[in-house]
This record gives structure tokens, C-alpha cells and sequence, in this order.
């Protein structure tokens, strides 16, 4: 029986250990469960680390767009996603320095409130403006100086921009828009001296109308004359080196290419004292008297002045001038018009013309072409003569004595007034460069150097058969 007892005994010992074994066994095998598990997720872990630094080192070479999907792809993992965005600024940087300002601008504004991307937005559109000035661009750019607001000067570049516009389409034969923006911004730089060349080169009467006589300024230089007070009066015969020409009722004058001026003809009220000045760019003859302006956009005047017609010396900045009968006109750089003289009819009420390209005084009307192609007018309209508030397209004017003709884009002519010698029968003309009303009647020079003219034509005047007249 004793032997029994310990046999059952030994046998709960053994049982014991044996359990005992078990659960060490499964402890162990839990641990290394745990532990493998601990392994996987720091090889895991690990595996995300040397992507991060990776992907730091390839933002470190510029190569932002394979960091970026590195990044992307890491998720949460630490700051993952805050370097998306630190690696679009880098980017954004990079775009800059290499002058991508478009690329740069665009990452800067996706951006929006990381670092200091607000401003360094503008900093890219100011940089952007001035390569698209660069590149002849100007409306771009002009447009990205104004988003850029006040950084940097780009308020002061906006003008710039315009100037530089306006003077790309000016050297690109588009005078027009060239004119609406010089106008917009009068005192910029050398804005007046641009204005003022441009009317330089084009301020030039290549034919003219007096009372019952033509002239006109052939292409070797010399005068032409034909009508009927020539023979015993006025004497352009020796004429020479001739750049524009002017007739008044009864005498002419011409300034040549060294800018004197040459007269002839009717002296009863000193309008032919004119042959002393010199410097001229452009000179214009009313009835009995005549203005010049200077390359220094000032005015000089000489003859029948009862009417203050020629109480123009303190005007300045003028770029185009026109004499009535008795009254002065004057066209500024700014395209403002000022006026001296008789104002019985409302003839110089136009101190309130804006925009104004090209003005020309009749007898007791005036009239000034806008750059927009259309036609302002005021004075005496007995006639019709001012009834131009319709006329559009129009890229010239001329003012005579009770009418009014004007140019349309496609060399044709409108007309209205005063038509009792036939002086506005210009309908059926065709490739018309410029055109001139005098007293009673009409005469355009063609595209070909020709001239035709209409009217009255009792001294000849209309009889011309000139083919060889300056061109513009």
C-alpha cells in the first residue's frame, strides 16, 4: 500500500512538471510571437524610414515631382505630408531661379497660406510681367503687375509696360492704338517728344487749296501751282527741297526740309513775314493769316490778327496746329485742343475735346477726328458742315469753307455741307491718301501720287493733271 501511495504521488509530480513544461512552452512561443511581431513592424518601420530619407534626397537633387510621390505614398508616416508641401516650395524656388515664373506662380498659389507663399506669389507674378514685357507681351504683363498689386514697384511698371506697348505698335505701324495709350499717360518719360515725332513725320500738307488755286509739294521736292492768281501774285516756281505746303486765300507759304519756311503771295496784313522763322515743323495758313509750330512744341504766328488769332505764344506742348479764317486751333500731346480767336459762331469751343488725334479749322466751324474713328465738331452749321456726329471709320479729316470731307479706312470719302460748286461730290473716289477742302473746292492726292479734284473751277483750279506728288 505504501508502495502504492508513492507511485500515485510520483505520478501527480510528474503530472505537474508536465503541465509546468506546457504553459512554459506556450509562454515562450507567445513571446516569440510578440517579439516577431515586435521585428516585423520595426522592419516595417524601418523599410519607411529609408523611403523618407530617400525621398529627402531626392528633393536634395530636384527632383521634386518623384520626392513628392515618395512622400505621398509614406501617408502619415511622421511629417510626411508636411514635406509634400515644403518640397512644391522648394520646387516652386527652383522654378524661379531657372525663370519658369509661370510654373513657379501656379505652385506658389496652390500653396496658399504655407510659409510665406502669399507674397512670394506676387514676387513670381512681378517677375512673370516683366518676361512677358520681354517678350512683346504687354497686355500679360500689365495684367500680372496689376494682380501683383502693390509689391515692389508694380504699380510703376504698369505704366511702363503701357509705354513700352505703346511704342512696340508705333514702330509696328498701329500709330491709332500707339496714340490712345501716349495720350493715357502725357507726362511719362519722354511720352511728349514720341507724340510729337510722330506728328512730325505726319503733320505734312503734301497739297493744299486756296481761294481759286491748288499746290501741292511734288516728289523731287519742287511746288506745283495751278489756278488763276499765280501769274502776277504768287511765285513758287523757284521752290525747292520742299517737305509741306499751305495755301491761304490769296498767298502760300512751305517749310523745307531744314525747316524754313518760304512764302509768297498777298502781304497786306504781314502773313508773308513768316519766310523768318525757321525750326518749323508744320505751318498752316487761315485767310490773311499763318501759324507755325516748333520742333519744341511751341507756336508762332504772323498777319491779320484783330480777332487775338494769333495770341499764341504762350502755348505749349502743341503737336498739330490749324488756322480758320480768323481763329487759331492747336491739338496737345495729351489730345486736348486749345483755341484763340474769333468765337462768334462757337468755333473754339473745344477746351472739353478729348482724345483727339487730328483737328482742322474751316472758316467758322472746326472739326477734330478721335482716335476711336469718329468725328467731333462745333462752329457755324449753316450748311450741314458739322453734321459729322454719325461718321465712323474715319482715319482723316479736312475742314473747308462751309464742309466738311472726311477719309474712311478704306480710302473712300464722306462729306457733308455746302455743296453749291459741286465740292462734296467725292462719294465715287477711291484710294484716297489724303485730302484737302479749301474755300469751294476739293482736292485729294491718291495712293498712286495722282490727284483729283472737284468743285469750283473758274480760274482752273480743279484742271490738274499732276501725277508726281509727294507721298506720304
Amino acid at each position: 500500500m505504501r508502495h502504492n501511495g508513492t507511485k500515485m504521488k510520483l505520478n501527480r509530480e510528474q503530472k505537474r512538471k508536465k503541465e509546468i513544461l506546457i504553459k512554459s512552452s506556450l509562454v515562450a512561443v507567445g513571446v516569440l510571437v510578440i517579439t516577431i511581431i515586435i521585428l516585423l513592424v520595426f522592419f516595417v518601420m524601418d523599410l519607411n524610414y529609408f523611403d523618407y530619407r530617400d525621398a529627402t534626397k531626392l528633393r536634395d537633387n530636384s527632383e521634386y515631382d518623384k520626392a513628392i510621390l515618395m512622400f505621398t505614398n509614406l501617408g502619415d508616416y511622421r511629417d510626411s505630408i508636411d514635406q509634400i508641401d515644403e518640397t512644391n516650395y522648394q520646387k516652386a524656388f527652383w522654378y524661379m531661379e531657372n525663370e519658369q515664373y509661370d510654373a513657379a506662380s501656379y505652385v506658389f498659389d496652390s500653396l496658399g497660406e504655407y510659409e510665406d507663399c502669399e507674397s512670394r506669389l506676387n514676387w513670381a507674378y512681378y517677375k512673370w510681367a516683366h518676361q512677358l514685357v520681354n517678350q512683346n507681351e504687354f497686355d500679360g504683363a500689365i495684367n500680372l503687375f496689376s494682380i501683383a498689386g502693390s509689391y515692389s514697384d508694380s504699380e510703376a511698371q504698369i505704366i511702363n509696360a503701357q509705354y513700352l506697348k505703346a511704342i512696340y505698335l508705333m514702330n509696328n505701324n498701329e500709330p491709332v492704338e500707339a496714340l490712345k495709350i501716349f495720350i493715357s499717360i502725357p507726362d511719362y518719360e519722354d511720352v511728349k517728344s514720341r507724340v510729337m515725332q510722330y506728328y512730325i513725320k505726319n503733320n505734312i500738307d503734301f497739297i493744299s487749296a486756296g481761294l481759286n488755286f491748288t499746290v501741292a509739294v511734288k516728289s523731287d521736292g519742287l511746288a506745283g501751282f495751278q489756278g488763276g492768281i499765280g501769274l502776277n501774285q504768287i511765285d513758287i516756281s523757284e521752290w525747292e527741297d520742299i517737305k509741306s505746303i499751305t495755301a491761304g486765300d490769296n498767298f502760300a507759304a512751305c517749310i523745307t526740309t531744314a525747316g524754313k519756311v518760304l512764302t509768297s503771295g498777298d502781304n497786306s496784313e504781314g502773313q508773308l513775314n513768316a519766310k523768318e522763322w525757321g525750326n518749323m515743323v508744320q505751318i498752316s495758313a487761315g485767310s490773311k493769316h499763318v501759324v507755325g509750330l516748333r520742333y519744341d512744341g511751341t507756336v508762332k504766328a504772323k498777319g491779320y490778327g484783330m480777332h487775338n488769332q494769333l495770341s499764341v505764344d504762350n502755348w505749349e506742348d502743341i503737336v498739330q496746329i490749324s488756322a480758320g479764317a480768323n481763329y487759331t486751333i492747336g491739338l496737345k500731346s495729351d489730345g486736348t485742343a486749345v483755341a484763340t480767336g474769333e468765337w462768334v459762331e462757337g468755333q473754339c469751343r473745344v477746351k472739353d475735346w478729348t482724345e483727339i488725334m487730328q483737328i482742322d479749322a474751316g472758316l467758322n466751324h472746326t472739326i477734330g477726328l478721335r482716335l476711336d474713328g469718329t468725328v467731333v465738331a462745333t462752329g457755324d452749321n449753316d450748311y450741314g458742315q458739322c453734321n459729322v456726329g454719325e461718321w465712323i471709320d474715319i482715319v482723316a479729316i479736312s475742314a473747308g469753307e462751309h464742309y466738311t470731307v472726311g477719309i474712311k479706312s478704306d480710302g473712300t470719302l464722306v462729306s457733308t455741307g455746302d455743296n453749291a460748286f459741286g465740292q462734296c461730290d467725292v462719294e465715287s473716289w477711291k484710294d484716297i491718301i489724303y485730302v484737302y477742302a479749301g474755300n469751294y473746292h476739293t482736292v485729294g492726292l491718291k495712293s498712286d501720287g495722282s490727284i483729283v479734284a472737284t468743285g469750283w473751277n473758274d480760274h482752273g483750279q480743279c484742271n490738274i493733271s499732276w501725277n508726281d506728288i509727294k507721298l506720304p
